[in-house]
């Protein structure tokens, strides 16, 4: 379970039929910036991305605006969303991990994976 400060992937299904929303977590590790491949937001996808985050309440205390050491971490983390499973790129030591933006492959291949591409 995660705790004030540690967000968590969470998903929100919304029932529009009977007016009813569903939240789920889907990793309990802290994260943020959410993201997909833009040809399916608001589809069905199978695949997330996130950039991974330390305790994110740090970097609301820095006073000249500087994140604290530890405020965000140095990795992205695609999601697999059927199997539930994830896979942790980690970047080199001193870079910082920032919403993750999925950039496909070739954009015009209709027939390309919803993976093929770059976060």
């Amino acid at each position: 379970p995660h705790t004030a400060g540690t967000p968590p992937l969470d998903r929100w299904t919304i029932d529009l039929r009977h007016g009813r929303v569903r939240t789920r977590t889907l990793d309990d590790r802290p994260q943020e910036f959410p993201r997909v491949n833009e040809a399916l937001v608001s589809r069905r996808h199978r695949y997330g991305y996130s950039a991974a985050a330390a305790e994110m309440s740090l970097a609301y205390r820095a006073v000249d605006g500087t994140p604290p050491d530890g405020a965000f971490a140095n990795a992205l983390i695609k999601h697999d969303l059927l199997r539930g499973t994830s896979q942790v790129h980690r970047l080199p030591t001193g870079a910082a991990a920032s919403e993750a933006v999925f950039v496909p492959s070739d954009p015009c291949d209709g027939r390309a994976a919803e993976d093929d591409g770059y976060a």
